[in-house]
């Protein structure tokens, strides 16, 4: 019988699309993704003609992400600290936007913006993650505003004991969410000066927080007296207290309080705001991917997709229908009852 062409399997098994090609790209690509760092050696993969399979092109050396990210001129990283993250765990963190155009990284799923984890020199993530799936995590950790610009890897020490899922591309006992809580109170200045910068600068913050506190004034009025949360005052338009540059001690002494004490004062603190009926700090952000509104509990704010579609729908609509009146004082009304439906299902 005809011997296998292992060649041809391998390719075809690493194609994430079933592509029936043998020209080497799918495992360039399937090792590149999964190298964060050099092995110790280069590896090499043949590259061959798509119209001629047995035509070759070149030798391609593959490249690791950390050779990548290094290049880029956004890039840096942070030792990260917190609740059960591990001693010695970096987080290595740049823009996609640095390099994403460049040949050398065209085919590195890994540079699509995401985060993930990085362990004994190995890449864990799916490959087949969805752009929604990315950006959701990437908000959790505090990235409001396109989101999915930044790529973060969270390395984790050597000995620390992990267990790889049987595909490679999970670690089975680890909380995700807590290096995303992690990243969050240590959001990196960079990362945190960069969203103000691309931030929508045609919003009033403290005029919608005004408006929504006077939209709300009978609804909280006819509820029960339940008391507001300590240390906190009715104005929202502040950001959580969990955000970079925050100087917060909760010991009496003044020292600084322990990463788990400091998580579930948080939480306590959210709770208190959501029974007390506060509005919750607003963001406005653009995400493609996102929802259109969502409410993360912990940092207790509430952001607003202005590129969800069907936002951008609502607001052409009355935009258009309105046509003698200035586009500004109409997409300012969108924003505030887009918020409003929202803060009543919180509420409710």
């Amino acid at each position: 019988h005809l011997e296998e062409d292992t060649w041809k399997t391998m390719c075809f098994e690493c194609s994430p699309k079933e592509q029936k090609t043998s020209a080497g790209w799918s495992l360039y690509k399937f090792i590149s993704n999964r190298l964060f760092r050099d092995i110790g050696d280069d590896i090499y993969v043949d590259i061959y003609s798509t119209e001629n399979e047995a035509q070759l092109q070149r030798t391609q050396r593959v490249l690791t992400t950390f050779e990548i990210m290094s290049q880029s001129t956004s890039y840096s990283s942070v030792i990260l600290t917190g609740d059960e993250i591990p001693k010695g765990t970096v987080l290595h963190y740049c823009l996609k936007e640095d390099f994403y155009n460049q040949s050398s990284s065209s085919k590195h799923v890994a540079l699509n913006g995401n985060i993930y984890f990085a362990w004994k020199k190995e890449n864990y993530f799916d490959m087949s993650d969805n752009g929604a799936t990315r950006s959701s995590k990437l908000r959790q950790c505090g990235i409001w505003h396109k989101a999915t610009e930044w790529i973060l890897v969270v390395e984790l020490p050597c000995d620390w004991q992990g267990h790889p899922s049987e595909n490679r591309t999970q670690l089975s006992n680890i909380n995700e969410f807590a290096f995303y809580a992690a990243i969050r109170d240590n959001l990196p200045k960079e990362i945190s000066d960069w969203m103000s910068k691309n931030a929508h600068k045609d919003v009033d913050y403290k005029d919608v927080s005004k408006w929504l506190k006077e939209a709300f004034k009978n609804y909280v009025k006819d509820l029960p007296t339940l008391s507001r949360a300590s240390g906190n005052s009715d104005n929202n338009d502040d950001p959580p207290s969990n955000q970079v540059g925050s100087k917060n001690s909760d010991n009496n002494d003044g020292r600084p309080a322990s990463k788990t004490k400091k998580r579930n004062v948080s939480k306590k603190r959210s709770l208190e705001k959501l029974k007390s009926f506060q509005n919750p700090h607003v963001e406005i952000v653009e995400e493609e991917d996102g929802p259109l509104l969502e409410f993360m509990f912990e940092p207790y704010t509430i952001l607003l997709n202005t590129s969800h579609p069907l936002y951008s729908n609502r607001e052409k609509r009355f935009i258009d229908e309105y046509q003698h009146v200035d586009s500004i004082p109409i997409k300012d009304q969108v924003i505030k009852h887009h918020l409003k439906g929202a803060m009543s299902r919180i509420f409710d």
